[in-house]
């Protein structure tokens, strides 16, 4: 049915994990991205939080993120 898909990470190679949870015919299902790794997005999420490049910063050098 469909349901486990072959995967590309560039971590962790091909390997297959499970698809769609439902199939609908008006909306297909499709996967954007990979998982964002441990702490890739922090800038980001951190940014929208109202914290600066240099706080950010501070945090890495304290081992804190």
């Amino acid at each position: 049915r469909g349901y486990i898909v072959p995967l590309r990470d560039p971590r962790f190679g091909e390997f297959e994990a499970p698809g769609a949870p439902f199939i609908l015919s008006e909306t297909p299902w499709t996967l954007h991205r990979a998982a964002p790794a441990l702490g890739e997005d922090n800038a980001e999420v951190y940014g929208e939080l109202g914290l600066s490049a240099a706080e950010l910063d501070g945090l890495r050098a304290k081992g804190v993120i």
